[in-house]
C-alpha cells in the first residue's frame, strides 16, 4: 500500500467512529476474506495503529483518558458507591481535580468528603507508573511484543514490565477459571500430547508436582484451544480430560495412542493412520465422512501447529520458568480464544 495512504488511513483511524470504515477498506484492498488468518492479522495490526494513535489524543487531555478508562470498565467509573460512608446517593463518587496525585484527579466523595485514586480497586493501582503509559503497556502486551521489545520502545526497565505482565497473566487465568474453555457437540477438534522439559503440575492440595506431559485440544474452525498439564498420559487421564472439555457427539482426531481408544463410545472419533516407510512412520491423511454427514481431513496438521506457535511465543522470550509456565499457557488459550483482552483486567 502507498505511504501517503497509509498516512490518511491514520489521520481517519483517529477518529473512533470511522474505524470500521478504515479496516473495511484494507480488506477489500487486499482482497481478504473475513474470517481468515489475514483477516485476524491486518485486524491486529490496524488496531494497534487506532489505539496507539488514540492514545496519543489523550497525552494532553488526562480526564478525557480516565474518562475513556471508565467507560472501558477497567477503572472505577463515576458514580459508584463510596466505601466509607455507605450506600446513600449522596455518597456517590465524582470525578475532580486533586492536585496531590499524580493522575491529577481523583474521586471525591460529597457526603464524608473523602477523596480517592482513580486507580482504587482497579488493576493500575499496582503501578505508580502514569495511566498513559500503563495503557501502551498494555496495548503491546495484546500484540504479544517481549520484554525486551517493551522496554526499548517504552524506555522501562525489564523488571517492571515483568512485574506487570505476571499481574495480567495472573488475571487471565482467574478469568479462565470462571469462564472454562469449552468445545460444542458440533464442532471438529483435534487432541494431542506434548513432552515438556520441565512444568509443574498443581494437585487438589495445591503442592506442586513436577512434571513433563501437556494435553491440548483444540477447535479447527474457531482456533480456540484447551492446554493442560497432566502427570502421565494414561487412557483415565486423557478419557476424564476430554470429557469435561469437549461436548458429546463431537468429532474428534487423534493419533493412534493407546489413550484415546474407548472414546467411540460417546463422540465420532476418528484417528490419523501412519505408512511406514523403512524404520521410519508418516502420518497418512484421508478423507472421511463424520457422523453429521460432512467430509473432513483426517489429520493432525493444526494441533501440531499449535505446538509450533506456542514454542515459538515461549522461546521469544528466552524460555520460561517451570513454576510459571501456569501463567503463559493462560496467557495462550486467553489469547487463541480472542476473549476481550480488557475483560480480564476490569474490576
Amino acid at each position: 500500500m502507498p505511504v501517503n495512504c497509509l498516512r490518511i488511513l491514520r489521520q481517519i483511524a483517529e477518529i473512533n467512529s470511522l474505524f470500521p470504515v478504515v479496516f473495511s477498506f484494507i480488506l477489500a484492498y487486499h482482497s481478504i476474506e473475513k474470517e481468515s488468518n489475514y483477516y485476524f492479522f491486518f485486524l491486529k495490526k490496524i488496531q494497534l495503529m487506532f489505539t496507539l494513535s488514540q492514545l496519543e489524543f489523550y497525552r494532553t487531555k488526562p480526564k478525557r483518558l480516565i474518562i475513556y478508562l471508565q467507560r472501558l470498565l477497567v477503572l472505577q467509573p463515576a458514580g459508584c458507591m463510596c466505601p466509607s460512608c455507605g450506600q446513600t446517593r449522596r455518597g456517590t463518587l465524582r470525578l475532580r481535580p486533586y492536585a496531590q496525585l499524580s493522575d491529577g484527579y481523583c474521586l471525591h466523595c460529597p457526603k464524608c468528603q473523602s477523596n480517592y485514586s482513580v486507580r482504587f480497586h482497579s488493576f493500575f493501582s499496582r503501578s505508580r507508573l502514569p495511566l498513559l503509559t500503563l495503557c501502551k503497556l498494555l496495548v503491546y502486551f495484546s500484540q504479544r511484543l517481549t520484554t525486551v521489545q517493551i522496554s526499548q520502545l517504552l524506555t522501562i526497565p525489564r523488571q517492571t514490565i515483568s512485574g506487570i505482565y505476571s499481574w495480567v497473566r495472573g488475571a487471565m487465568h482467574t478469568y479462565l477459571q470462571a469462564h472454562p474453555i469449552f468445545f460444542d457437540s458440533d464442532e471438529v477438534v483435534e487432541v494431542d500430547e506434548k513432552w515438556m522439559h520441565s512444568i509443574y503440575y498443581y494437585n487438589e492440595r495445591g503442592e506442586a508436582v513436577p512434571a513433563h506431559w501437556i494435553v491440548g485440544i483444540v477447535s479447527r474452525s474457531s482456533g480456540k484451544c484447551y492446554i493442560e498439564v497432566v502427570l502421565e498420559r494414561t487412557k483415565a487421564v486423557l478419557h476424564k480430560l476430554i470429557r469435561e472439555r469437549v461436548g458429546p457427539g463431537a468429532t474428534i482426531i487423534s493419533d493412534e495412542w493407546a489413550g484415546y481408544q474407548g472414546l467411540e463410545d460417546q463422540y465420532d472419533y476418528k484417528s490419523v493412520k501412519k505408512w511406514k516407510r523403512g524404520k521410519h512412520s508418516y502420518p497418512c491423511t484421508y478423507t472421511q465422512e463424520t457422523t453429521l454427514g460432512e467430509e473432513i481431513e483426517v489429520h493432525t496438521n493444526t494441533i501440531e501447529g499449535l505446538w509450533a506457535e506456542l514454542d515459538s511465543h515461549v522461546h521469544a522470550s528466552r524460555g520460561w520458568g517451570a513454576a510459571y509456565m501456569w501463567a503463559v499457557l493462560a496467557e495462550f488459550m486467553y489469547h487463541k480464544a480472542r476473549f476481550d483482552f480488557l475483560v480480564a483486567l476490569q474490576p
